[in-house]
């Protein structure tokens, strides 16, 4: 499978927001939902 891609930014406010949700993030999260569909070039890279 692919890498995906999120920008940086959008990827800190997500953890940020699944930890205030109380989810556990030290275990795999699925982020399928969460990817970018829009044009930026800033994107961190997760495979």
């Amino acid at each position: 499978m692919g890498g995906r891609k999120m920008s940086g930014n959008v990827f800190s406010r997500l953890l940020s927001r699944l930890a205030g949700q109380g989810q556990d993030l030290s275990s795999p999260v699925d982020l399928k939902d969460y990817w970018a569909r829009h044009g930026t070039n800033r994107y961190i890279t997760i495979k």
